[in-house]
């Protein structure tokens, strides 16, 4: 059988890659707009802060960086959660029943990318050409048509939820926030690899930060909508999301849905309080004057939702570097809230678990320096057979308690409808 090594497409590899391809990372997009899509496995390096770890991780962070980026090599990992409040000072109280770590980068010396021409090998080892010819000559393997066990549900009752959500609600009035996003978590099972999830989930999904990363005893698949940063060049962009709708059933409820999220107050407001919170972080580290709102409440259409964002623009001041940048920003404004640490302090005092990776960043620093970087939201964690999928939404003074919990659900069928 020959293999044209040129003409391979993502899916049909990712079908015959085993267990054997340690580590297997993949990064994907359904418009140009995103990641380049990206498979690479066998890392020459594992990068991780857990926990216990006392060191500053921005510091470990940017050696490992600069030595990767010296041997020419690529990096992909995620930023959780759980570091960017220790990073504000935000003490945790929350269980942190999955236990995963607080950062985890993989670092590779050969990987693929793709486009609509075809695939292009970057490669160091001499055998990794007749490696890929050897993966594609295996039998693909089929998508389950079930794809859970236990499909995820909620964890969270309703009730429990309002109970949280009131809360918030009472910080709001009293004046200590002006918003908050809170999250729960579904919880499910299944006997499909976390890769077999991932690509049912990202054919489907049509978003532009999906991403697998095949971790030591954890399974990431994310499907994220939403960029946090970029930094290519010294300029450095994010794009918050704050506005959520379903899509409709036929044209007309369709375009009803999308015109009450262009024009409610409340999604505006949100947007508007996240996009301000950004451009402020954004101007600690950029040239003074540089930082613009260059797309003010854009809408744009997914499958199974209607999202609104913004995007910010600036120069990255020359003392910083972009994994400095990156970690002072997290975690990222659009799923705290505002102020942005009594946010925090909020989240962790209602929420029952640790958030870990969810509404952390999914980061690829390709060996040019450039960074690229999601808010990881859609998220799932798989730990063996268990699969974790969290959910959340922004509350502000009007928003409804009903409307907030079904928002959340909605939100979850990029890997509920399948």
């Amino acid at each position: 059988m020959s293999v044209d090594l040129k003409a391979l497409a993502l899916d049909d590899l990712l079908a015959r890659l085993e267990d054997s391809e340690k580590n297997i990372s993949v990064l994907s997009s359904a418009t140009s707009d995103g990641w380049t899509p990206t498979v690479a496995w066998s890392p020459v390096e594992i990068f991780q802060v857990t926990s216990d770890a006392t060191s500053d991780p921005t510091s470990l962070l940017e050696d490992f960086a600069e030595k990767q980026q010296k041997a020419g090599r690529l990096s992909i990992g995620y930023l959780s959660y759980d570091l960017g409040c220790i990073l504000h000072d935000v003490a945790l109280s929350t269980n942190d029943d999955l236990q995963t770590p607080l950062l985890y980068v993989l670092s590779f010396d050969n990987w693929i990318t793709f486009n609509k021409h075809g695939s292009t090998l970057h490669e160091k080892s001499d055998s990794f050409s007749d490696e890929v010819k050897n993966i594609m000559k295996r039998i693909p393997r089929t998508l389950s048509a079930e794809l859970y066990s236990k499909a995820p549900s909620a964890s969270w009752s309703r009730e429990s939820y309002n109970a949280a959500y009131q809360k918030v609600h009472d910080y709001i009035e009293a004046g200590d926030i002006y918003q908050v996003n809170l999250a729960h978590r579904l919880e499910g099972t299944t006997r499909v690899h976390g890769l077999d999830i991932y690509r049912k989930v990202s054919l489907s999904s049509h978003a532009n930060f999906q991403s697998y990363i095949g971790g030591t005893g954890f399974e990431i698949i994310s499907a994220s909508p939403e960029r946090f940063i970029r930094i290519a060049d010294r300029n450095i962009e994010t794009s918050p999301i704050k506005g959520t709708r379903p899509r409709g059933a036929n044209p007309a409820q369709d375009e009803a849905l999308r015109l009450d999220l262009e024009t409610n107050p409340k999604d505006m407001a949100e947007l508007n309080m996240i996009t301000d919170l950004m451009r402020n972080d954004l101007g600690v580290i950029s040239n003074v004057g540089s930082v613009v709102v260059s797309e003010e409440r854009i809408l744009t259409s997914y499958p199974t939702l209607w999202h609104a964002h913004s995007t910010i623009r600036g120069q990255l001041r020359t003392d910083i570097s972009p994994i400095a940048a990156l970690v002072s920003l997290m975690p990222g404004g659009s799923i705290t809230g505002c102020p942005k640490k009594r946010a925090m302090e909020i989240i962790d005092e209602v929420e029952l678990m640790r958030r870990g990776i969810y509404t952390g960043s999914i980061f690829v620093i390709q060996p040019t320096g450039e960074l690229d970087s999601n808010i990881a939201i859609r998220t799932m964690i798989k730990k063996d057979d268990d699969i974790y999928l969290s959910v959340g939404g922004g509350i502000v003074y009007d928003s409804k308690q009903a409307d907030e919990y079904d928002e959340t659900i909605q939100k979850a069928a990029a890997f509920l409808d399948l």
